[in-house]
């Protein structure tokens, strides 16, 4: 893990940015045709930034002009497991990146927590820029804000040991609701015109899983605790 960590603090060593549309960046939207010879729109060569992010959230440290604290590298790799299993797409960018991978830390750990925040840092870092926590003397991103899911439901009781009951607030159509594991996994599913849902945790891990709800108003995600 060591020797992997030390690759990704220096990309410039493969001849990689460190920084998101600065010095060695390679532009996409002059790319009109994937291929070999060019690396597919350079998306290797450009993975240069997510190296860089990856190793300064995982050892924290200062760059840019941005401090990081560290989170260590297996918190790391739980959120960007997370992203990739719920958030990211084949055609996702380095803005659904940075959302995606502040949702997973937001996901997990919680809203402005210390995973959270050395998520925002580290992206700055990059020069993806995002806004900081409520809090420190900033505002969370729209696109974060937009998919809380407190504004179109509730989750009760949370943290819960025997039931969960899910209260859809505004009438919605239908709903297609999905509760993910910690790995990824689908452990639930309903699509259902009601406006409230009660399911019981037997059988379910003692852990913390994430509810996804789509609806015609967008998408939206809400954590659950489940204890024994």
């Amino acid at each position: 893990m060591k020797d992997h960590l030390f690759l990704k603090q220096t990309p410039e060593v493969f001849n990689q940015p460190s920084r998101f549309e600065r010095p060695g960046w390679r532009s996409p939207a002059f790319c009109q045709f994937p291929q070999i010879g060019n690396d597919f729109c350079w998306v290797h060569h450009n993975s240069g930034v997510m190296n860089k992010w990856f190793h300064l959230v995982s050892t924290g440290g200062t760059f840019n002009g941005q401090n990081v604290n560290a989170i260590g590298p297996h918190a790391a790799q739980q959120i960007v497991y997370w992203a990739l299993a719920n958030y990211l797409q084949s055609q996702s960018t380095y803005s659904d990146a940075r959302w995606s991978t502040m949702a997973a830390a937001r996901d997990i750990y919680g809203e402005c927590s210390n995973e959270h925040r050395a998520v925002i840092a580290a992206w700055n870092a990059v020069n993806v820029i995002s806004p900081v926590c409520p809090g420190s003397g900033g505002r969370i991103a729209a696109e974060q804000i937009e998919n809380s899911a407190e504004s179109i439901m509730k989750v009760y009781p949370n943290p819960a040991t025997d039931f969960v009951t899910i209260q859809l607030f505004d009438p919605i159509t239908t709903v297609d609701l999905q509760l993910y594991d910690m790995t990824g996994k689908v452990i639930k599913a309903w699509n259902t015109k009601e406006s409230t849902i009660t399911f019981a945790t037997k059988g379910l891990v003692p852990g913390i899983y994430t509810l996804k709800a789509q609806t015609p108003k967008g998408i939206y995600t809400h954590k659950v605790i489940i204890n024994q």
